[in-house]
């Protein structure tokens, strides 16, 4: 039947193989989380970039965007204003409304030159005369106010056609805008998107800290008690060995005694003795256990 000390020996075995099996899975696991922590550093540093290139490209488009906005609003005041000359234009082209539109510039020349020089060429009387005068007088009136209202129409038709084109620009700006627009709303999603996957990545980081803290702690805790059961188990080796020889020692004493008594025994009978018997009939063991 085994010693106690036996026993605790063969225990002590079993539990330093579960430890050393134990620290081996906690190095393998250590590191799986140590490459793990340089693949998500990685990934990090990919993801980082990736949202400081899209905030760069956003802060061009958000530029943009403002840089459109005033333009617009500078457009608008432009319309603002070239609509009210518009109306003054129009306002004023309304005191020439006389003029027929059927005259041009040319047929009252015309008019006006032969009047003349039917005053100059021909004999009239005065009240003909008085009279091609009077006529002279309306028709330059009328040449006077044609080329007025031709000149305010003409006014009016370019304020028109500038309104026009500011109302094309304008268009053109809100298209952009629109594009714009439609450029940022993606891109500030998939901002936030690589922001909540950063934020993911530092949780995992953080996690896989802490398990690296919780597996070097086991690590430790097993490598105590690992020093402390060999410890003990050398103790124990040692407490063993003293009783073993201890118990051989006692054994040999045993089995010397038993034969000096037998070789006494024999030497009073007178029955032959070899040497060695000799020595134990006269105490002289000594030798022999040396």
């Amino acid at each position: 039947m085994p010693s106690k000390g036996e026993v605790r020996l063969g225990e002590i075995d079993r539990r330093l193989g579960s430890l050393i099996s134990h620290s081996r899975g906690v190095v393998s696991q250590l590191k799986e989380l140590n490459q793990k922590s340089k693949d998500l550093r990685v990934e990090l540093r990919d993801i980082s970039s990736k949202i400081a290139e899209e905030r760069q490209d956003l802060q061009v488009l958000f530029v943009e965007s403002r840089s459109l906005r005033d333009s617009r609003s500078q457009l608008i005041e432009k319309i603002r204003t070239s609509r009210e000359a518009i109306r003054n234009v129009e306002k004023s082209v309304m005191g020439f409304e006389d003029v027929s539109s059927g005259e041009n510039e040319e047929i009252l020349s015309r008019q006006l030159e032969a009047i003349e020089w039917k005053l100059q060429a021909e004999r009239l009387s005065r009240d003909e005369e008085r009279g091609l005068v009077d006529h002279i007088k309306i028709l330059e009136t009328r040449l006077h106010n044609w080329r007025k209202a031709y000149s305010k129409r003409q006014h009016l038709s370019d304020l028109v056609g500038d309104s026009r084109e500011i109302r094309a620009k304008i268009d053109e700006l809100d298209e952009r805008r629109a594009f714009v627009r439609e450029k940022i709303g993606p891109n500030k999603e998939s901002v936030k998107g690589r922001v909540a996957a950063r934020t993911q990545l530092f949780d995992e980081l953080d996690e896989n800290r802490e398990d690296v803290k919780e597996l070097v702690t086991s690590m430790h805790r097993a490598g105590d008690e690992i020093s402390q059961l060999r410890e003990e188990r050398g103790a124990l080796h040692e407490s063993l060995r003293l009783r073993n020889a201890s118990s051989f020692a006692s054994r040999r004493m045993s089995l010397l005694n038993e034969k000096k008594g037998e070789a006494k025994k024999k030497l009073q009978e007178g029955k032959s003795l070899s040497l060695d018997e000799l020595k134990l009939a006269f105490d002289q063991e000594d030798e022999l256990v040396r």
